[in-house]
């Protein structure tokens, strides 16, 4: 058997046991197959926006690295490190480059933009005024990025696999 994962082990409170459990859950030869975000200046989709939000919002501090969440899988030394330290062998990380979809209209776009990660919970504790302004300028920042079919952005990501 196998398990595959998009995007949700990155949130895993504590990395190492849960991988010791995924593990245990694989029979022998099973492989272990996963997705995550690489570092977010790799990840212009979500950067740019943080960056056109900072100028008018108060942003929350960074996250420590190992912290759950989007980016705590980024470094391949240390996912590779919590694999095998779960008993997985052959771990490998292969680069997945390429565009992400943010909507079909810099609205729709603009809207995806500020529902998620820090950009979003900074958006919800700031004043009117600040808002407005925060807003224009992700605005600006993805009306730059229009195509013929949509608002989009480059993206980095791993594709982590591993076997038991």
């Amino acid at each position: 058997s196998s398990d595959l994962s998009r995007f949700g082990v990155m949130f895993f409170a504590e990395p190492d046991a849960a991988f010791a459990n995924l593990r245990r859950a694989l029979r022998p030869g099973g492989r272990l197959a996963f997705a995550c975000w690489q570092a977010l200046g790799q990840n212009p989709w979500m950067r740019d926006s943080i960056v056109a939000i900072a100028k008018h919002v108060q942003m929350p501090p960074p996250a420590a690295p190992d912290a759950p969440g989007p980016f705590a899988f980024a470094d391949a030394a240390r996912v590779r490190g919590i694999l095998e330290r779960a008993g997985f062998r052959g771990v490998a990380h292969e680069a997945l480059l390429g565009e992400i979809a943010l909507g079909r209209t810099v609205d729709e776009a603009l809207a995806f933009a500020t529902e998620i990660g820090p950009a979003g919970s900074a958006l919800r504790g700031a004043t009117d005024a600040q808002r407005n302004a925060a807003l224009a300028s992700m605005r600006e920042a993805l009306e730059a990025k229009l195509k013929a079919d949509g608002v989009r952005m480059a993206y980095a990501a791993w594709i982590v696999t591993a076997e038991r």
